[in-house]
């Protein structure tokens, strides 16, 4: 088992168990905790039980919530990341968030081809909020995240969604990660996150 250097030691223990619970055994990589860590990465987690019909709003509300509830000055909008587990969910939450006036930096489209441009144009370091799919953002990482993730959980988007969860930074001035699920099959799972919150019309 590998020594994770990238995510907080709190993390750690979510991911882990989320592998075991989810995953094949064989198939992944458990990250074990960095000892000797103490707090200098703390960590902020939240899952977000809701439904498919509210869940575009939930995600936007989240995304601005990190900046919001976090220490003055810590988290700021260039800080978030938004991953989602298809093309559509994604542009329907950066088309929310545009209509609250916040710019995001995404490569979302129906079109292959503009899909691939805003791909190469993707650049952690823009000021927007950066918004993309579960499967293009692996080797990147983000230290403030909401992930969402819809009603079809099989095994290829478990996969996908612990990739997304280990994406998570460790930063001395913490780390935040959130998951808005629509996935009934997870809500056992989520409620053993230190924040649970069930969202409903």
């Amino acid at each position: 088992m590998k020594t994770s250097y990238r995510l907080p030691n709190e993390a750690v223990e979510y991911v882990k168990k989320f592998a075991e619970q989810y995953l094949p055994k064989d198939t992944v990589d458990i990250p074990n905790a960095e000892q000797g860590q103490l707090n200098l990465f703390p960590c902020s987690l939240k899952w977000v039980h809701t439904t498919s019909n509210i869940a575009s709003v939930i995600c936007r509300d989240e995304l601005f919530l990190l900046a919001k509830n976090s220490e003055p000055d810590l988290v700021s909008i260039p800080d978030i990341t938004f991953l989602s587990d298809t093309n559509k969910q994604g542009f329907d939450v950066v088309r929310e968030v545009g209509l609250k006036g916040v710019k995001s930096c995404h490569t979302y489209s129906d079109d292959r081809q503009e899909s691939r441009r805003k791909k190469m144009g993707f650049y952690m370091g823009d000021s927007r909020i950066k918004a993309t799919t579960l499967h293009s953002f692996k080797g990147w990482e983000s230290r403030a995240m909401v992930i969402f993730i819809g009603q079809s959980v099989d095994k290829k988007a478990l996969a996908l969604i612990y990739t997304g969860l280990t994406r998570l930074k460790r930063h001395p001035q913490g780390s935040y990660l959130t998951v808005v699920s629509c996935a009934p099959e997870l809500i056992e799972y989520g409620k053993t996150w230190p924040t649970y919150i069930e969202k409903k019309v």
